[in-house]
């Protein structure tokens, strides 16, 4: 089992280092809020122009957790990067969010030259407002990573 996991990541390196990007295109990631350290369950999916990538960690104490990453070949066209310019130029609409300690979601796409993030959705909490970016563009980003990682945590907004 463990030449099976270290030729798992060394493959894993290998198609990294040959990957076109550094940076992931698109990233999801989903945190439990506050929860006893076994309950944590955390999820953070990166898309990048020709792999998707996805981390899961169980439990939150290094000695009593575990990760879990997947990696499939995907194959998304240089019209991806024209929908994140797009949406740079989209509103981004805020909302008051006083929950704190709990579940969030967050979805950030990147403009590679120069690496620029751009918010598409952030659950916020404890002071920090909810944000959620509204255009087109916008909605075909999170229609995409939604498709590899459809958990997404939304907190209603007063």
């Amino acid at each position: 089992m463990k030449t099976f996991l270290i030729l798992s990541l060394g493959l894993s390196a290998a198609f990294s280092a040959s990957g076109t990007e550094s940076s992931p295109l698109l990233s999801k990631s989903n945190q439990p809020g506050f929860v006893r350290g076994e309950d944590v369950r955390s999820e953070l999916c990166d898309l990048y122009s020709n792999k998707l990538v996805i981390t899961r960690r169980y439990g939150a104490e290094a000695a009593e957790s575990f990760t879990s990453i997947e990696e499939r070949a995907i194959s998304v066209d240089d019209g991806i990067k024209s929908a994140i310019e797009r949406a740079l130029a989209e509103t981004l609409k805020e909302s008051p969010n006083g929950l704190c300690d709990g579940p969030s979601t967050d979805v950030i796409a990147r403009k590679l030259n120069p690496v620029t993030e751009v918010v598409l959705f952030d659950t916020g909490g404890c002071g920090s407002p909810g944000k959620e970016r509204m255009g087109p563009a916008s909605r075909m980003l999170r229609d995409l990573i939604d498709q590899f990682c459809p958990k997404t945590i939304s907190i209603p907004h007063h």
